[in-house]
């Protein structure tokens, strides 16, 4: 790895580094959308975007202030009006599950920002064009068809299979 695109690791020992971003947030060693160091790519880099955490407007937390300043740092640009409400509608499923967890079944609702983060893309279409109802009441369906979203998407997840 050369070592201008190596960084300090914000969390590890003393002398931990890995690989930073590219100019566009993206790893260097990405060539043509392929990894150019592995055959197959490192399941953290197939697995992990901290673009998920600007998608749903939320932060990484207080644990990962690189995480975070590189968060703060992603803007978004929209492809049309349409992409512009679905980004919207993300970021109010997140802000749902978050400020309004309970109305949520206990441990039905993620309570880690990352799986915040990637729990409201897997529910934006329930936020679509509506907003969050004020009533107890509202809330309350509202969860339970994120609950039922969230079901349906691990069962489809797992290629149909009950987990």
């Amino acid at each position: 790895m050369p070592a201008e695109h190596l960084v300090d690791a914000p969390s590890g020992p003393p002398g931990t580094q890995l690989i930073g971003y590219d100019a566009r947030g993206h790893c260097p060693m990405l060539r043509d959308g392929r990894c150019s160091i592995y055959a197959h790519r490192p399941q953290t880099c197939r697995t992990y975007d901290c673009r998920v955490y600007a998608a749903a407007g939320i932060g990484p937390g207080p644990d990962k202030p690189a995480i975070a300043a590189r968060v703060r740092a992603w803007e978004f640009t929209y492809a049309s009006a349409a992409a512009r409400l679905e980004h919207e509608a993300v970021k109010r499923a997140a802000q749902f599950m978050r400020n309004d967890a309970t109305s949520f079944p206990p441990g039905s609702v993620p309570v880690r920002p990352s799986e915040v983060a990637v729990a409201a893309v897997k529910v934006y279409a329930a936020f679509l064009g509506t907003e969050v109802p004020e009533d107890a009441a509202g809330k309350g369906r509202l969860a339970t068809h994120v609950v039922a979203l969230l079901r349906d998407f691990a069962t489809a997840d797992a290629g149909g299979r009950a987990e």
